[in-house]
C-alpha cells in the first residue's frame, strides 16, 4: 500500500501551503423546492501553485433539502463527486459530500501509474444558513480520506488514510435583484487523527499535510419553474 501514500504526497506537497482541496464550496443558502444554483470557483491549495477550479449544481428537493454534483481539475488533477444536505431548521444545514481524486499525469515519472490510484473523501458538513439580507456563515466538517489503488494481479487494495476537522467560515452574498452572488469560504485543519486512529495535529501527518482551504467563486440562482 505504499504507493497510495507515495501518490497522495506527490499529489498534495503544495509549494506555499502542503495539501489539495478536499472539500466542493457549497451555498449556504437553503432552496426551495425546484430552485437549482450553478456555481464555478477557485479552490486553494491545488497541486503546487495552481488552484483547483470546480463547477457544481445544486437542485432544491423541497421539504428541507438538496442534492449536488460537481466536478474539478488542477489539470495535474482531476476530482468528481456528489453531495446532499438536510435542513435541520431554517438556521443550520447538515450535509454530506462524496467526493473521489485522481492522477491525470504522471509527471514524467513511470512508477507513478496514470489512473490506478486515487483518493476518496467522505465530508460530512454542518454550517449556519444564510438568509435574505445576510451573507456571514460558520460550521464544522470532517475530511474522512481513504486511498484506492488498483493492482496488476486484479482486484483493488484500499487503506484509510485518516481524518482532518476543519472549522469554516464563509461570505455567501447575493446581488440584489440579480440571480448571481459571490461566495468565499475559508476552511481551517487544526487536528485529525492519523491512519491508526490516533490524534495528530495537521502538518504533522505526511499523508494529510494540508492545514486550510480557501476557495472563491460565483454563484447563478435559477427559480423554481413557474
Amino acid at each position: 500500500m505504499g504507493r497510495i501514500k507515495y501518490f497522495l504526497i506527490l499529489i498534495c506537497m503544495s509549494l506555499l501551503v502542503g495539501g489539495c482541496a478536499f472539500t466542493k464550496m457549497e451555498t449556504a443558502r437553503q432552496l426551495d423546492g425546484g430552485e437549482a444554483v450553478f456555481s464555478g470557483s477557485l479552490d486553494w491549495p491545488g497541486v503546487g501553485p495552481v488552484p483547483r477550479a470546480s463547477a457544481g449544481v445544486a437542485y432544491g428537493l423541497g421539504g428541507g433539502g438538496d442534492m449536488s454534483a460537481h466536478i474539478g481539475t488542477t489539470v495535474f488533477s482531476g476530482n468528481a463527486g456528489v453531495g446532499g444536505r438536510v435542513y435541520l431548521s431554517e438556521r443550520f444545514n447538515l450535509g454530506l459530500q462524496a467526493d473521489a481524486m485522481t492522477i491525470l499525469t504522471d509527471f514524467g515519472m513511470p512508477e507513478i501509474r496514470r489512473r490506478e490510484a486515487a483518493i476518496i473523501s467522505a465530508v460530512p458538513r454542518l454550517t449556519t444558513a444564510v438568509k435574505d439580507g445576510e451573507f456571514l456563515y460558520g460550521g464544522l466538517q470532517a475530511n474522512v480520506f481513504n486511498g484506492v489503488e488498483r493492482v496488476h494481479e486484479g482486484g483493488v487494495n484500499a487503506e484509510f488514510l485518516g481524518v482532518a476537522f476543519g472549522a469554516i467560515v464563509g461570505v455567501d452574498y447575493d446581488f440584489r435583484d440579480n440571480p448571481l452572488g459571490i461566495q468565499a469560504e475559508l476552511i481551517i485543519y487544526p487536528a485529525g487523527l492519523d491512519e491508526g486512529g490516533r490524534p495528530t495535529i495537521i502538518g504533522q501527518q505526511q499523508t494529510i499535510p494540508a492545514v486550510a482551504q480557501f476557495n472563491v467563486g460565483l454563484n447563478y440562482r435559477r427559480p423554481p419553474a413557474p
